[in-house]
């Protein structure tokens, strides 16, 4: 019998992804936004020490509000049901310094237009707001 040379298969070392992905609905690096959010805080200081976040009357029925800001963190908004959804425009406003943007909510989302529609009433309460810078 004659030998047979077998050559030795060497396998590449193994190396993870290092690629980057995309993400629905991010338009905005992170870069982009926190200019963004510090032009629109500087651009206007009397206004915003002006602005304040809605009082909570805890006598009346609250709920939760889970709000997904723009650069994916989230933030809990507590307020009355009988509050509108301008009020949560100003919270937001009021906590997170961000001036231009769109609240949506619900499946599929839908843009919150109504500014005096209350919270109970655009089926906030207890739910899930997604804010867009505009």
């Amino acid at each position: 019998m004659d030998a047979v040379e077998v050559d030795q298969v060497v396998k590449p070392k193994f190396e993870a992804f290092r690629g980057g992905g995309n993400v629905l609905g991010k338009d905005w690096t992170d870069d982009a936004y926190k200019a963004v959010k510090t032009a629109s805080v500087t651009s206007q200081p009397a206004a915003r020490s002006s602005l304040e976040a809605p009082q909570v009357d805890q006598g009346k029925p609250t709920t939760t509000i889970q709000v997904r800001l723009p650069d994916g963190q989230r933030a809990s908004a507590v307020l009355n049901l009988q509050m509108t959804v301008g009020d949560l425009r100003r919270w937001i406003e009021a906590h997170h310094g961000i001036s231009s943007f769109q609240i949506s909510a619900g499946f599929p989302p839908q843009v919150l237009v109504d500014e005096k529609c209350t919270v109970k009433d655009a089926g906030l309460a207890n739910a899930c707001a997604t804010i867009k810078l505009v």
